[in-house]
């Protein structure tokens, strides 16, 4: 049924594979959905995979799916009304100030940026969803204003700004026929829907079908902003191209296709405060490039190298581009971080450790590496530390705030955690891995020499489960969200088990929280790499 399409895939594979790693783009698989509207502030350019030109026209806004646009029966009456109208959304770029679901406490941080700026410089409170964000600045049109505007701002002296895009719904009074009648599909008009990937502009019945794989691009060197039409999914900016591929009657697959150092320049803004240490950005580029390359390839038979999700590298897209994070690439541009045996290393990092790294076949299976020993968070031994802990140790490391690399000014958010979990709503999802009844203690069976939790023996009053490895200890403690790090200990008070931790993510590889901190403290990238890559050796490949 798809035998184009598939042949012109396994083409693009034998291709793909084909090509050395220094020679080519990466490949970053975004999303298999049935439906995408696609836009930008420049052209489009859409192609098929043999080359054929479909738009190369100033069109900046279009829908791309596997099912035909709705036709809708239209009456126009001798007298055309004027009606309210949407017309298509625009994306802008704001500087964000601060968020939060407590209104009255924004209002008053925003008279206080106010104040700052001698009201000189708008600022307001605007009503997301559910969330209340404080907005400095105007609204910008790309990225690269919405950066100036925001090194405006922190040289004026406010600092911890963030990039965001925003899309806002314009309304203009406009001439418009009524519509009568019930919609009717180009499916049920022509009887069976063919196979193929269809394209049109929003409110049109004029499509074009594509066969086998369709590229988009942008004019102008522009950004390409995806919006999924299920309104389950946010919308990103992407540099580059895009590769749509019919994956069935329902799916396609969305392949972004862009030269590696823009990829990194975007992974680079993830985790990263805009006011941390040059030093630490860079640590973070070589750490990231030398991931990157040694992951190419990792999906080929997918016809991608890497997934955009948080368990490869979180890719949000040209969004989560800082300033920092195109000097510190350019900056450290080839150099990657090699084994004794002149291997590119698995640079896995995370966002802090709490006070020690973790060895990374605590984490995962498979050998231990060499360069990635856990290792403490600080390196003069002051108040003399020593790793493993007992356990009346740990829970006084958990509850005080030491003077660590990661405790950089003193974030207790992310250093140090306290978590309540109600008895009632864990038993829940205990009781869907087994049948264990009402829970009545939760307790580690081993823990790596950070103190981070290998094993968890949960306790009913009808049995036992074990949690392993840390992903399912933190996925089943923390609910909807992840626990922040399977680094703390348990109390239980009236019913309910109390965690009190330290750390966010695996603990694997460089504490990008510590980096920041060595940093701060006058450590070159060299010193920071050399810290947490124990015996990794930083190199130059200049292809």
């Amino acid at each position: 049924m798809y035998s184009v399409c598939l042949a012109v895939i396994f083409a693009a594979i034998l291709l793909f594979a084909s090509i050395p790693a220094s020679a080519r783009n990466i490949r970053v698989g975004l999303l298999v959905t049935g439906e995408i509207q696609v836009s930008s502030t420049a052209g489009l350019i859409l192609e098929t995979g043999v080359g054929e030109d479909i738009i190369t026209r100033d069109i900046r806004d279009l829908v791309i799916g596997v099912n035909p646009p709705p036709i809708k029966e239209v009456v126009v009456p001798t007298a055309v009304p004027t009606i309210e109208k949407k017309i298509p959304k625009v994306s802008v770029w704001r500087v964000q100030a601060a968020a939060s679901t407590d209104k009255k406490s924004l209002e008053k941080l925003a008279e206080k940026i106010k104040g700052k700026f001698n009201g000189k410089m708008p600022v307001q409170v605007v009503n997301m969803d559910e969330y209340y964000k404080i907005w400095v600045g105007g609204q910008y049109n790309s990225l690269s204003a919405a950066q100036k505007g925001a090194e405006t701002l922190a040289q004026a002296g406010y600092n911890g700004l963030l990039l965001e895009i925003s899309v806002i719904q314009q309304f203009s009074k406009v001439k418009q026929p009524v519509i009568s009648g019930k919609d009717r599909s180009r499916q049920a008009e022509e009887g069976v829907k063919q196979d193929g990937i269809y394209i049109y502009q929003s409110g049109s019945n004029v499509s074009k079908k594509v066969n086998d794989i369709l590229r988009v691009s942008a004019t102008e060197n522009g950004t390409i902003i995806v919006q999924p039409t299920n309104g389950q999914e946010s919308s990103h900016a992407y540099r580059g191209s895009l590769e749509i591929i019919q994956m069935g009657p329902d799916k396609m697959r969305i392949i972004n296709v862009l030269p590696i150092e823009d990829y990194l320049c975007s992974v680079m803004g993830v985790d990263m405060a805009p006011e941390w240490p040059l030093e630490a950005f860079k640590a973070k580029a070589i750490a990231a490039r030398s991931w990157t390359h040694r992951s190419l390839g990792r999906y080929a038979a997918d016809g991608y190298d890497v997934t955009c999700g948080a368990h490869d590298q979180l890719y949000l897209g040209a969004e989560s581009e800082l300033p920092k994070s195109l000097t510190a690439v350019n900056n450290t541009a080839g150099e990657v971080l090699v084994d004794l045996k002149e291997k590119i290393i698995n640079a896995v990092y995370h966002m802090c450790c709490g006070g020690h790294t973790v060895d990374n076949e605590a984490v995962w299976p498979g050998s231990a590496l060499s360069y990635l020993r856990g290792v403490p968070d600080f390196l003069n031994n002051d108040t003399f530390i020593f790793f493993p802990m007992s356990n009346q140790q740990l829970e006084k490391w958990l509850k005080k705030s030491p003077d660590t690399f990661c405790n950089y000014k003193r974030d207790k958010g992310k250093f140090r955690w306290r978590k309540v979990l109600e008895s009632e709503d864990l038993e829940v999802r205990i009781n869907r891995i087994k049948q264990i009844g009402m829970i009545s203690n939760l307790a580690p069976i081993s823990r790596a020499k950070s103190g981070h939790i290998t094993r968890l023996l949960v306790t009913g009053s009808h049995g036992s489960v074990e949690l392993s490895p840390e992903y399912k200890i933190r996925k089943v403690l923390g609910g909807i969200s992840l626990l922040p790090s399977s680094l703390f200990i348990v109390e239980k008070k009236r019913g309910k088990f109390v965690l009190y931790g330290g750390g966010n993510g695996h603990g694997v590889g460089m504490c990008l929280q510590g980096a920041a901190g060595m940093a701060s403290e006058g450590a070159l990238y060299t010193d920071i790499l050399a810290h947490y890559y124990s015996g990794a050796k930083l190199i130059v490949r200049n292809n």
